[in-house]
């Protein structure tokens, strides 16, 4: 339990966690609702660009 919990953690503390998580989540969007596609791909990218803003770069240590 302690080792899921030490590989989880640090990632949910990582912006590209939440990029791929989005990223999925848009794809799968795609697959469920072909009407839906432009929707899906225009809101998935707006949360992605949403994350890139508001998040900061970790510097190089």
């Amino acid at each position: 339990m302690n080792a899921i919990r030490d590989l989880i953690i640090p990632r949910l503390k990582e912006r590209s966690t939440y990029l791929g998580l989005v990223g999925i989540l848009t794809a799968f969007g795609v697959v469920i609702e072909p009407t839906y596609v432009e929707v899906a791909i225009a809101f998935g990218s707006a949360i992605a660009g949403l994350i890139g803003v508001v998040w900061p770069d970790t510097s190089a240590k």
